[in-house]
């Protein structure tokens, strides 16, 4: 008995020492991407990179393509925790060609901003990146996985004319209970991203929201649970693929993201 005792306490001792280890690097697994050297694309020579000083006074990179159009919509890219802003240059050409100015947001420890993150300078910065959005008329946004999260987070504090989620996480704890290692250790995080929340309360006029079925990183379940929230609201549009994933949703979807930001046909799954 004595030796189960000792070997009991032994576990119960290592769970809490991996939980609290676990608990401490959260904003690592949260935004690897700060920590992992992602491959940096050439920029275009009709991207224009500029740097935006935030209000703890850092600075975080912007890319930008603007329109020779007054009256054209602005489209902002908030990409995924695996990527960075480079990592869609065919999204920003498309979306140029469709006649939008385009934006994208460096994360804090991302390219062009290396800084270590935090929730709280993530939400921050969302904030101070409303300096140079918020006199830009018609604002689409489009974000992917933890961007989206990002994306809805701007939609909740500030006037959106559409917003695209794709392949995002209803909240984070969500996502952690999927996870087959993680699961275990949900009750040690610091902060959720409560995406359902921001929405629950967005400024965005209509909302396009789309997922894989074949995502292993961000379950389908994610997009099953915001659908049954807002089914009933006609802000809102939700549209699953068979054959896509997590890494081709962008991609796969494009038809219909288009379809949506720029033409009235309304997508339904």
């Amino acid at each position: 008995m004595k030796t189960i005792a000792v070997s009991l306490g032994s576990l119960i001792l290592l769970y809490l020492l991996i939980g609290l280890a676990l608990r401490h690097s959260q904003e690592r697994i949260v935004f690897p991407g700060s920590g992992l050297k992602t491959q940096v694309y050439p920029k275009p020579d009709w991207i224009e990179e500029i740097s935006v000083e935030t209000s703890d006074g850092k600075f975080v990179t912007v890319w930008r393509s603007l329109s020779s159009q007054d009256d054209s919509p602005t489209c902002v890219y908030f990409h995924g925790n695996f990527e960075n802003i480079s990592s869609r240059i065919k999204l920003y050409e498309k979306l140029v060609n469709s006649g939008c100015n385009v934006y994208a947001l460096s994360y804090r420890g991302y390219y062009g901003a290396n800084f270590n993150p935090s929730i709280l300078t993530f939400y921050r910065d969302l904030d101070d990146f409303n300096q140079i959005l918020k006199d830009k008329g018609n604002l689409y946004l489009i974000g992917y996985s933890l961007g989206g999260a990002a994306a809805a987070y701007y939609a909740f504090r500030y006037p959106v004319k559409k917003l695209v989620l794709a392949s995002t996480f209803s909240d984070l704890k969500s996502v952690a209970r999927s996870h087959p290692f993680y699961r275990f250790f949900v009750l040690f995080m610091r902060f959720d991203i409560p995406t359902l929340q921001f929405l629950s309360n967005t400024k965005a006029e209509e909302i396009f929201v789309i997922h894989g079925f074949r995502d292993t990183v961000v379950p389908p379940d994610n997009f099953h649970k915001i659908k049954s929230v807002f089914r009933g609201d006609e802000r809102f549009r939700f549209k699953g693929y068979s054959e896509l994933d997590h890494g081709n949703i962008i991609d796969g979807a494009w038809f219909d993201i288009k379809e949506f930001l720029f033409n009235p046909l309304l997508v339904e799954e």
